[in-house]
């Protein structure tokens, strides 16, 4: 059942990582994208240095 007050579907505002309501669906796009967008680097070994297998030696 859909009451006079529901949002519509495409106008979303709440955050389903964090719960954070937010007041427009844009809000909530760049919430996302600072708050939860972030890829963490990779660290590379204690010697500083990336390991790759290719260097070990294979077949």
């Amino acid at each position: 059942m859909v009451g006079p007050f529901r949002k519509k579907d495409g106008s979303e505002t709440k955050c389903r990582k964090c719960g954070l309501d937010l007041h427009t669906p844009e809000r909530l796009e760049r919430h996302s994208k600072k708050a939860h967008g972030r890829v963490v680097p990779r660290r590379a070994a204690p010697d500083n240095t990336i390991r790759d297998n290719t260097m070990m030696g294979g077949p």
